[in-house]
């Protein structure tokens, strides 16, 4: 037979006998009394669910145990001002509500009878205690009032379900000491039930339990007095005495004294991310640009990705997972406003932010301004609707300046003042007016006359000598020119006798034509600051003194300076030239500083650079050379320092740096090497060849590249020759690096 916990009564409900009716009987205490039975019962109907609401979290909470969850969240349940429960959120299990009581009120003293006997005091109002309890299978169990809860078979009821276990392997058979055949797996236990949820139910003044979700019912005791009045019922105390939270876990504590702990979940950090640009971002057509970004609350896991808007291209390029920059491409025409969405994920948890665009406008009255000889300020009108900063290059800062105040207002003056210009010849400044990002919106270039020039402008090519007078043609010692020119407008210069200085900065042309100053007298030339080649035999064998290669120039022809004697300071390659013509600059002997082969350059003539001793620096090359050309550098005796062949050159034609004797320091020869040609690294005498005076050299192809007896020089042996690791057997093997090196050894590149 089941165990039954039978509840103690709340208040007797006392019955008595009433005289006969009568008109003057006062029933209004009868009456206060019957309500107030209505009210109680109906506490008891609320206590009822809340029981049942417990016993069902209850039941949760030992599952959530079992399966080691936490709790990501306690919420207060408030009535009437006052805390009567909380709501538990889990990381895997669902959330659930639980209740906690206070104690029934004593019921008062029955009222006399007809046989006038006093009734009995009632009893303090109570409810089931539920609760549960681990045997010592380790399973957890339901309990009702410190007993355990049992079925009619008298088995205890288990208040969580386990699977069943995996039966054990057979063992292999075999008496007679041979093996026996393998004995069968054992089959998987059975899946483990469900524990069961018990229901409770009030019903004609008795409690009722179900252990089958309400298909039978098992009547435990009354849930109101015989006599007296009915006490105010526990509300919900039944089960849950307390919850106390701590800074890692909570406590659940039962009305029978047990306690149930969970852990808290760890606290999960916000996942936000933030950007170096914060207001929306004004942007250029054809532009790209660099938006830095920060995440909060990252991990290894976190990822970024971006979705870009209206032709606008956009991808990610992180530091680390915390950090990183967003790159931008802006459409290169029909710019409109636009946004780029940012996503960023950890986890389960995911976020987007927002960057947007509009388009930047600086729009100035004039992109020239003219100057005169003495000096003058100037002012240009600027429309925005950005901030800019005004940049003057730092060599034009000491003639050319702007007024520190600026209007703040969206149309704006500018003012500079240039002073005098001391000079015979025009210069020139190119002030750029950049956004937030440090991109150039505009361009303002500005021009400042000379003393002893004049202005002339050829409005169609080939009519220069009809602007200038005989008179002039003989004594005019500055030009400067716009317009339009073709190859009898400079045959024309050639006649003027006096003309030392020509200013071609602002003609129409991108290309001058071959031989266009070849031989000339002219000592400067200012080439068009839009020229895109400069051909070949254009200056071949010149007076010119100096010279400026403008920015937009890919290509120098073939002689373009040969033999350019008073060609004289550094040589600046600009970062867009392709290509470096065949005997280019042979000759030019007074070129100083270093020299600076850019990345863009892919290829160089025969002889581009032979015999311009008068280099005093370093030589270096950029990343777009594959083959040094034949005697390129051939009788550059100034270069000092290092030599670097990068790993991309695969050949080094003959004579490439032959007689270059002031390198002094170590050769590292690439590991894309193939090929050195003949006396490439050799220093020629009248009676010997000598290698170069490298201190050590360095070859990182692994494969030795062919070289010859006299690629190295053959009169005496390089102190030292580095090699990859694993490759010094193939060395020694080729006779010509063994018989030009003293010492040949592996390291670590």
């Amino acid at each position: 037979m089941m165990k039954r916990a039978f509840l103690l009564f709340a208040i007797l409900f006392a019955v008595t006998t009433l005289p006969g009716c009568s008109s003057d009987y006062d029933d209004s205490a009868l009456t206060g009394r019957v309500d107030n039975l209505e009210n109680r019962v109906a506490k008891l109907e609320e206590l009822c669910k809340q029981m049942n609401t417990n016993i069902s979290s209850l039941q949760t909470l030992v599952d959530a145990l079992q399966r080691h969850d936490c709790i990501t969240g306690i919420t207060p349940v408030t009535s009437d001002g006052k805390t009567i429960g909380y709501t538990i959120a889990f990381s895997q299990s669902p959330s659930i509500t639980i209740y906690n009581g206070r104690d029934g009120k004593d019921g008062q003293d029955g009222r006399p009878g007809a046989d006038g006997e006093n009734g009995k005091d009632g009893q303090d109002g109570s409810t089931p205690i539920i609760g549960v309890r681990q045997d010592v299978d380790g399973a957890y169990y339901w309990t009702l009032n410190g007993d355990w809860l049992t079925d009619d078979a008298g088995n205890k009821i288990k208040a969580e379900g386990r699977d069943g276990k995996d039966g054990a392997d057979g063992k292999p058979g075999g008496a007679d000491g041979r093996p026996g055949a393998d004995g069968e797996d054992g089959k998987p236990g059975a899946d483990g039930k469900d524990g069961i949820t018990p229901q409770l139910k009030i019903e004609q003044g008795y409690w009722y339990i179900s252990y089958d979700n309400g298909a039978s019912w098992a009547q435990l005791g009354p849930a109101t007095g015989d006599k007296g009045e009915q006490g105010d019922p526990g509300q919900a105390g039944g089960i849950f005495k307390g919850v106390e939270e701590t800074d890692d876990s909570v406590v659940f504590t039962l009305n029978d004294g047990s306690t149930i702990t969970l852990p808290k979940a760890a606290s999960i950090a916000r996942l936000d991310i933030t950007f170096s640009n914060t207001e929306s971002i004004n942007v250029l057509p054809g532009k790209t640009y660099e938006i830095g970004y920060t995440i909060i609350g990252a991990d290894e896991t976190t990822l970024v990705d971006v979705v870009a808007q209206d032709l606008y291209r956009a991808t990610v390029e992180p530091t680390d997972y915390r950090s990183g920059k967003i790159v931008v491409t802006t459409p290169s025409a029909d710019l409109a406003p636009s946004r780029v969405l940012v996503f960023v994920s950890r986890g389960s948890t995911t976020v987007m932010r927002i960057l947007n665009f509009v388009e930047s406008v600086i729009i100035v009255s004039t992109d020239t301004v003219e100057i005169a000889a003495e000096g003058e300020t100037v002012q240009v009108e600027v429309e925005t609707n950005v901030a800019y900063t005004v940049e003057i290059p730092e060599a034009d800062r000491a003639w050319l300046s702007v007024a520190d105040t600026r209007a703040a207002t969206h149309t704006e003056t500018l003012t500079f003042t240039a002073l005098a210009n001391p000079n015979t010849t025009y210069r020139y400044a190119t002030v750029d007016l950049k956004d937030a990002s440090g991109l150039v919106a505009q361009s303002i270039l500005f021009a400042q006359k000379a003393s002893g020039y004049k202005t002339v402008h050829v409005a169609e090519a080939g009519t220069l000598g009809n602007y200038i007078s005989a008179d002039e043609k003989e004594h005019l010692i500055g030009l400067k020119l716009t317009g339009k020119l073709n190859t009898f407008d400079y045959d024309f210069m050639r006649t003027m006798g006096a003309l030392e200085t020509v200013d071609l900065a602002q003609i129409d042309n991108t290309t001058i034509p071959s031989s266009c100053f070849k031989q000339s007298k002219i000592k400067t030339v200012i080439l068009p600051l839009n020229l895109e080649a400069i051909p070949d035999n254009a200056f071949n064998g010149s007076d010119i003194t100096a010279i400026r290669i403008p920015a937009s120039v890919v290509s120098i022809g073939n002689s373009a300076f040969r033999n350019c004697k008073s060609l004289s300071g550094d040589l600046l390659l600009p970062d867009g030239l392709q290509s470096i013509g065949s005997y280019a600059f042979s000759g030019c002997d007074k070129l100083t500083g270093s020299l600076h082969i850019p990345d863009s350059t892919t290829s160089m003539g025969n002889y581009a650079f032979q015999n311009c001793s008068g280099f005093t620096g370093s030589l270096t090359f950029g990343s777009g050379i594959t083959v040094i050309s034949g005697c390129c550098f051939y009788g550059c005796t100034g270069f000092t320092g290092n030599l670097v062949i990068p790993d991309q050159v695969t050949e080094i034609k003959n004579g490439a740096f032959l007689n270059c004797t002031g390198f002094h320091g170590y050769l590292t020869i690439g590991n894309g090497i193939t090929k050195i040609e003949n006396i490439a690294f050799m220093h020629s005498t009248s009676s010997s060849n000598y290698p170069l005076h490298f201190s050590k050299v360095y070859c990182k192809a692994a494969t030795p590249p062919t070289i010859t007896s006299y690629t190295f020089g053959s009169a005496s042996k390089n102190p030292y020759l580095g090699v990859p690791a694993g490759s010094k057997a193939a060395y020694i093997a080729a006779s010509n690096w063994q018989n030009r090196f003293s010492i040949i050894e592996e390291i670590e590149f």
